[in-house]
């Protein structure tokens, strides 16, 4: 026992002498290593050789490792949620476990919990009587009706999935235990109940599913073998001091098998540098016999997930002969978000910052002071002293905007890339000054199958706010893979012709059969497109037709329709103004004449009280529909809106392609709260996204006592991104509400929704591998300012005053999932 004492102290002070060192050796100034986009300039080519083949190798490590980053659900105390937690691809989550005596205010008869015991119930802070909390009872009944939809042991489709038990109450158990106080005799009690409900459970019904010991019943002191019959495993965050290391049975350190390490907020890396430099790295949880993740609490700002997550690659990068386990982000915010935040590190998802030229910077050096950038270049000018001048370089080249950048450039994400160059040709004029505003972000996309490679190109427009109404330019990226590397190919200016009175902003854009670019702006002007796929894999623009529409001074938006047979394009039109609070204008344009006439103009809605669009988006497709009514090929719309009172709307038109004036119309439904809304359909998949949403999910909101997450009321917040994403079906049927407002929650048992980053004037396009018939979701917004101020506690983005693009996998495969 005396040698076990000895030890532990040793490895306390081994542990402090580390951290000493890296305070003095590192001065807590962690280099970040994070994906940066190479310019192999042959100006600059001999001062850069070093910095691009350093990223090259980082970026290689990376993908090799891209599984490392991933989400533990923290905090989500709301059962009412885990359908909607387990349908965003979510394994790990833990659940706080409070405990009340039975005679504490009344509080467990309040919560019809009458065991002379006690009660548990799920809330982080210390419960109040005038909430409804969620039972151990209910995660009993909730694990056997959902026994076959996502703890089904027999289907390997389903993962297996963890529930971290953290335990909590005003107790101090092991000073009390030899003199068996009754609370803590009662407490125990419950919790051997529980446990062994549990256990029992998951072994009759076959569940997938481990549940990992935390909080207050950790098997330390008194409690070491208290539960040991049961098999579970649990989390260390800093005692006992030599599980860190050990497997010792007779301490007890065999079962402490999860490391669970606190994130800082002034150095949210320095727990990770510290633990990696021990040896080996992070103690035992590193070595081949750890099964299990390493988490860490509780970050949810994109600067923390980035250090955080740069640094832990970082140890792996040092120690490439290990084999480290993933990294999860103990996280209070919705794991889309999480996965955004360090997609910049993990190669996970797309999160790119992106400015005239298509440039991205790294992510990781625009933090909430937004000095880094500087600060890198000038602490590392000796090995790279040209990178800062590229980039102040490149902005003053966008004051002589050329008409035609080209180049290839890999924005790393997934894969690393060779060798790799970017010329410029220069020339024509101005599209921006130095720090000016890009606005009106717009992205489509479309594929090309060749040779069993699909490539999917991605096309970003953007205009400046300074310049010309007639200017507008584009990004052109590719990528042969969702979420794979993406190719930044060249930036040209779009050729409007002179007699054509088309001008920024853009209103609607889409692609049709895949080779056709229809853009439409605010005055009803169009311009069409044929996209000619060249032999080296890029693509160029060619002119096809111009033309107008009867122009109306209202708020609308647009949606094209292909009809192959005829090769006429359905032009839906979607207005809002003082003479009808929303209408429908259906026209029909010949490809091949250019001649346009208008196939029906109805008001939808009139006289609605409170009905002050400011934003509209639209979906339409066609369906064949037989009945009484209609015996012909129909077009469904939904129409999504937001009002000027910060909610949002939708509703859903049938109209007969026959009977042009016919129509079917429900809602119209309030289904959130926003603005700026912006919407695409895939087949019948559905995604909406708008600006100004609400924030479900936050430490604050997730630790307090009340009211419980799906039990807020909800209310249009700045710069909050939100997402809903469901089936057609799912989408009418929230739609045909019996009550006028139908909020879609991070609660909702069908459409999944949820927060995924920070910023303005969304634009959003859902899109597919042709291969793997994998589905993506490409979106891109306007940044968040840096002299933002946010008070939403729902995870700070980076600032950047530009353009942001977002990238994520879809799971559509659970939406229709059956819940027993």
């Amino acid at each position: 026992m005396k040698n076990n004492k000895n030890n532990n102290i040793n490895i306390f002070f081994i542990i402090v002498l580390l951290i000493i060192k890296i305070i003095l050796i590192n001065g807590i100034n962690i280099k970040s290593y994070n994906p940066i986009i190479i310019i192999d300039n042959n100006k600059n080519k001999n001062n850069n050789n070093n910095n691009n083949n350093n990223n090259n190798n980082f970026n290689n490590n990376n993908y090799n490792n891209k599984n490392k980053i991933g989400c533990e659900i923290h905090s989500w105390n709301d059962l009412n949620e885990f359908d909607q937690m387990y349908k965003k691809g979510i394994v790990w989550n833990k659940i706080d476990v409070h405990y009340l005596t039975a005679t504490e205010n009344g509080f467990c008869n309040s919560q019809n919990q009458n065991d002379s015991r006690g009660c548990f119930v799920f809330s982080h802070d210390i419960p109040s009587f005038k909430f409804q909390y969620n039972t151990t009872d209910q995660l009993l009944s909730y694990l056997i009706n959902r026994k076959d939809s996502w703890y089904n042991s027999d289907d390997n489709n389903i993962p297996k999935k963890f529930i971290d038990l953290c335990f909590k109450a005003k107790l101090d158990i092991c000073t009390n235990y030899q003199n068996q106080s009754i609370i803590v005799t009662n407490y125990l009690s419950l919790v051997d109940d529980f446990l062994k409900s549990l256990v029992d459970i998951k072994s009759k019904y076959s569940l997938n599913v481990e549940f990992i010991l935390d909080g207050l019943i950790k098997p330390i002191g008194c409690l070491r073998d208290r539960w040991r019959k049961f098999n579970l495993v649990s989390t260390w965050i800093d005692s006992p001091i030599g599980a860190l290391f050990s497997n010792d049975v007779q301490s007890g350190y065999d079962q402490f098998q999860v490391a669970d390490i606190y994130i800082g907020n002034s150095i949210p890396q320095f727990w990770i540098e510290a633990l990696c430099l021990l040896s080996p790295p992070f103690g035992k949880f590193t070595q081949n016999t750890s099964t299990y993740p390493i988490l860490v609490w509780e970050p949810s700002s994109q600067h923390d997930i980035e250090s955080v997550s740069s640094s832990y690659y970082s140890c792996i990068n040092r120690h490439s002969s290990i084999d480290f386990p993933q990294l999860l982000f103990a996280s209070n915010i919705d794991p889309v978000q999480l996965s955004l935040y360090s997609g910049s590190v993990s190669n996970k998802t797309w999160n790119f910052k992106i400015n005239d030229f298509g440039f991205v910077f790294n992510n990781n050096n625009n933090n909430n002071n937004n000095n880094n950038n500087n600060n890198n270049n000038n602490n590392n000018n000796n090995n790279n002293n040209n990178n800062n001048n590229n980039n102040n370089n490149n902005k003053n080249i966008s004051k002589d905007f050329s008409s035609n950048i080209s180049g290839t450039i890999s924005i790393f994400s997934n894969q690393s890339s060779s060798s790799l160059s970017l010329s410029l040709s220069l020339s024509s004029s101005s599209s921006s000054a130095s720090g000016s505003k890009f606005i009106n972000p717009k992205i489509v996309s479309f594929n090309n199958l060749n040779d069993k490679i699909s490539t999917t190109f991605f096309i970003l427009f953007f205009s400046n706010i300074t310049s010309d109404d007639k200017i507008i330019y584009y990004h052109n990226f590719n990528s042969n893979e969702i979420l794979g590397q993406l190719n930044f190919i060249n930036t040209l200016k779009l050729k409007i012709p002179e007699e054509s009175e088309f001008k920024k902003p853009i209103n609607s854009i889409k692609i049709l059969n895949n080779n056709l670019l229809f853009l439409i702006d605010e005055w009803s002007n169009y311009l069409i497109y044929n996209l000619i796929i060249n032999n080296n894999n890029n693509f160029k623009l060619e002119l096809s037709n111009f033309g107008n529409l009867i122009q109306s001074d209202s708020i609308k938006t647009f949606d094209i329709l292909f009809n192959l047979d005829t090769n006429n394009l359905t032009i839906i039109e979607y207005s809002s103004s003082n003479l009808c609070d929303l209408s429908l204008v259906m026209w029909s344009l010949n490809l091949i004449t250019n001649e346009t006439y208008q196939l029906s103009n109805q008001c939808i809605l009139s006289n609605v009280s409170s009905f002050s669009i400011n934003s509209i988006s639209a979906i339409s497709k066609f369906s064949n529909i037989t009945d009484d009514y209609y015996n012909s090929t129909n077009i469904d719309s939904i129409v999504y809106y937001s009002l000027s009172n910060g909610d949002i709307g939708s509703i859903y038109i049938i109209l007969n392609y026959n009977d042009n004036n016919s129509s079917i119309i429900f809602g119209p439904t309030i289904i959130d709260v926003g603005q700026q809304v912006s919407v695409s359909i895939l087949n019948d998949l559905i995604i909406e996204v708008h600006s100004e949403g609400y924030c479900y999910n936050t430490e604050i909101k997730n630790k307090r006592n009340g009211p419980r997450v799906c039990e807020q009321i909800a209310n249009s917040t700045p710069k909050i991104l939100n997402y809903n994403f469901g089936t057609f079906d799912q989408w009418i049927s929230k739609i045909n509400s019996t009550t006028i407002r139908n909020l879609i929650t991070s609660c909702d048992d069908s459409i999944i929704h949820g927060t995924y980053n920070q910023g303005s004037f969304p634009n959003v396009l859902l899109y597919n591998d042709q291969r793997s018939n994998d589905i993506g979701v490409v979106e891109v917004h306007q940044g968040l300012p840096f002299d933002f101020i946010d008070y939403s506690d729902c995870g700070r983005a980076t600032s950047w005053d530009d353009i942001v693009l977002d990238s994520w996998k879809l799971l559509p495969q659970y939406l229709d999932i059956k819940l027993n």
